[in-house]
């Protein structure tokens, strides 16, 4: 029985279900033909800026006449030069990569895949760190697989063998596809893959938002290992990754689609060998909440972030029921002990539970509202009696069940990945820590004899006028990352290491103000000055009340560092560009930090002035709000 909320959604199951029917019929090569074809995928596409065909090299049209795009690999080309397009799309088998395989003794490795022209504006490049491509020609490279930007003249320079990026753990590397097994599959094995990631994605799920996922994951991974639930099932991939001794599993849907893969992995027995993990995009997710992914994922811009969690990800035994239904009606019987455990998802035992109308069951899904527990049990066994059907409900499938019995029992024990909070934590305080030593370690120094010198009076005004500055501005970021979650993400770690900086001196003895304390403050003043205007930059606080006051504080503090382009000794650091201070702060790591609170204690300030150097400070600085320490802890 197939049940839906809509027609167009009955209909978009019933399609499915063909598609799969379809699939049983065709012959192992029509799929591999068609999956691992390497072939373009081509979609048209209007750009906002300079865009070239990489065919014939031309300038691609304006937005009245559509240039086309491949969604994998994004090669550009004009609709009358497409059809003479001869570069392959991201590879998928060893057999795709042709010529251009490395192999030596120790084996056979990847290569970089370029793809030349068509960068974005921030492009720099990973050899000389100088900016890459243009807007008059198509020049420059981009590898699709660890996404390294290159010079043309600083290619020869890179390695030849491919690091594969940030999803390298993730990825199966076309050298794994090297052979078809008798069944005429691809047989993906590799020494390389210790867990690699099947991506199952429907869709049709979130509204059709799953197209664009699978488009993005496509992007990210090997093409072959992403597919569509809609176009053949998830037996098609599960028969790729049966070879593999454990492998992961990414379904993203909703609690159908999970149920769904679940159940093709006990017809292939395979649940094992393989942990499942969600990604929320259906309309019920509530198996994703439970597992700790949310209850909706609408933005593909943080698959990378989600890619990343997924690894760090812990495995837990998920208990799985079979509901059976019989035509004939008997009488309900049970028993059970009102000593109720704590539920748990994995202590193979039912919760059976009441609700008091469909009001309850909503306003649950707002509020944490206590449902009435019935009992604990094994197995469930429920008569329906009368002549009319009742409705149930089982994973977010809905129908009208007939009178008869409905016997629910523990089938099995599924693997699934949840996210581990503690862990991330844990490892985000160390890189933070990590991040914060070696920003702090390649600042712009003076020498040692000019850190003993002191400033003058008229310096050190200037130089606490600076600090002043730079403090409100750091509140003024407080209060705009309170009601913009994405300020806190990008401007803590400068915020973090300036108010740091300035509780220094502020703490410091009050008779004078030493070079190196000053260069200190200058520094990260600058750095602070840059990521800001960055954000800002971005449009990412267009049109917010937030946004006119960050920019009226970060104008005030570019003046100040302006004024101490006339004082001979800071002048020569002063030359260090924005851009390198910005790169220095963030090359350790790209894990974000958060806004640490402000230092209250006196206990706290105490343990700081023991902890400072040599350097001191004249005059009253007198801060409002004070500064804060760096949030190792992620608190």
């Amino acid at each position: 029985m197939l049940c839906a909320e809509s027609r167009k959604e009955m209909e978009d199951w019933i399609g499915a279900l063909k598609s799969v029917q379809k699939w049983e019929s065709y012959e192992a090569s029509q799929f591999n033909m068609e999956h691992f074809s390497g072939m373009h995928n081509w979609y048209a596409c209007s750009h906002a800026r300079p865009t070239f065909c990489n065919v014939c090299r031309e300038a691609l049209p304006g937005v009245t006449s559509h240039g086309l795009s491949c969604e994998v690999c994004k090669f550009k080309a004009h609709k009358r030069c497409a059809v003479r397009s001869t570069n392959t799309c991201k590879w998928t088998t060893l057999a795709s990569i042709g010529n251009d395989i490395i192999e030596d003794e120790e084996g056979v490795f990847m290569p970089h895949q370029w793809l030349e022209g068509n960068l974005p504006v921030s492009a720099k490049c990973v050899v000389c760190d100088k900016n890459c491509g243009s807007v008059r020609r198509l020049q420059d490279w981009r590898c699709l697989w660890c996404k390294d930007i290159v010079h043309s003249s600083c290619k020869e320079q890179m390695g030849k063998v491919c690091p594969m990026g940030q999803s390298r753990v993730s990825i199966i590397p076309p050298t794994a596809l090297n052979s078809i097994d008798s069944d005429g599959f691809w047989k993906a094995t590799s020494a390389s893959c210790s867990s690699p990631l099947l991506v199952l994605c429907n869709s049709k799920s979130g509204d059709n938002q799953g197209v664009k996922f699978l488009r993005k994951f496509r992007q990210l991974l090997n093409p072959a290992q992403v597919f569509d639930l809609m176009n053949g099932g998830p037996e098609l991939g599960l028969r790729l990754f049966q070879k593999f001794v454990t492998f992961r599993i990414l379904v993203c849907g909703g609690d159908g689609s999970v149920g769904w893969v679940l159940s093709e992995l006990d017809k292939l027995n395979l649940h094992k060998q393989c942990q499942l993990g969600v990604l929320p995009l259906g309309t019920g997710n509530d198996l994703a909440r439970v597992l700790g992914w949310g209850g909706l994922c609408d933005d593909d811009a943080q698959l990378l972030q989600i890619l990343e969690k997924l690894e760090r990800a812990t495995t837990k035994m998920l208990d799985r029921e079979t509901c059976r239904f019989v035509v004939f009606a008997t009488v309900l019987h049970y028993s059970f002990n009102q000593n109720f455990g704590a539920p748990s998802f994995d202590d193979k035992k039912l919760e059976v539970v009441a609700v008091f109308g469909s009001m309850q069951m909503a306003m649950s899904r707002v509020i944490n509202l206590q449902h009435h527990r019935i009992a604990q049990c094994r197995q469930v066994k429920i008569t329906i009696l009368g002549e009319e059907g009742v409705p149930v409900q089982v994973d977010g499938e809905a129908w009208i069940q007939p009178p008869g019995v409905v016997k629910i029992v523990h089938k099995n024990r599924a693997q699934m990945l949840t996210r581990d909070r503690a862990f991330e934590s844990t490892l985000k305080s160390w890189e933070d820590k990590r991040k914060f030593d070696s920003y702090r370690d390649s600042r712009p120094r003076l020498n040692s004899q000019q850190s003993m010198e002191y400033l003058t009076e008229e310096e050190c005004a200037q130089v606490q006028q600076l600090g002043l500055v730079a403090d409100t501005l750091i509140n003024k970021i407080r209060d705009a990352a309170k009601t913009h979650k994405l300020v806190e993400q990008e401007l803590a770690h400068a915020v973090n290491a300036t108010a740091l900086v300035l509780t220094e001196a502020k703490l410091s003895s009050p008779e004078c103000l030493s070079r190196s304390t000053a260069v200190e403050i200058v520094n990260s003043s600058k750095v602070l000055q840059a990521e800001t205007r960055m954000l800002l930059d971005g449009k990412l606080l267009s049109a917010s009340p937030e946004e006119e006051e960050l920019r009226s504080t970060l104008n005030s503090l570019s003046a100040e560092l302006h004024k101490l382009d006339d004082i001979h000794w800071i002048c020569p650091l002063m030359q260090c560009s924005e851009e390198d201070l910005v790169r220095v702060s963030k090359s350790s790591s790209s894990i974000k930090l958060k806004i640490g609170p402000k230092v209250k204690k006196e206990k706290e300030r105490e343990k700081l002035h023991k902890q400072k150097s040599n350097s001191s400070l004249s005059g009253n600085w007198d801060i409002k709000g004070g500064a804060c320490e760096p949030d190792f802890s992620g608190n």
